[in-house]
């Protein structure tokens, strides 16, 4: 379900999941789904032109999982990641 799968074949800790669908109800069961799977952080990385279909998405992710455990790294699909985004934001973010 949302093709939630580890990042590799070996990573125990890493995971990735495509994003729910734009009613409050299907944010809701992704939010469930994912802490049903043991996920206690989430790194959105959904560019600003996607994440405006999604008004209060964050919102929703902070309040379920806490304001410290949400990340939003914004990238452009089917683009490279920048380099700050990749230190200042993602990587961070897995450390913790």
């Amino acid at each position: 379900m949302y093709k939630f799968a580890a990042a590799c074949p070996t990573e125990s800790i890493v995971s990735g999941a495509s994003r729910p669908g734009y009613t409050a109800g299907q944010i809701q069961s992704w939010i469930s789904f994912t802490k049903g799977q043991g996920i206690q952080r989430v790194c959105c990385l959904l560019d600003k032109d996607q994440l405006v279909r999604y008004p209060g998405w964050l919102g929703c992710y902070k309040q379920a999982f806490g304001i410290e455990n949400v990340f939003w790294a914004a990238i452009a699909d089917f683009e490279t990641c920048n380099r700050t985004t990749i230190q200042d934001i993602i990587l961070p973010s897995l450390a913790a």
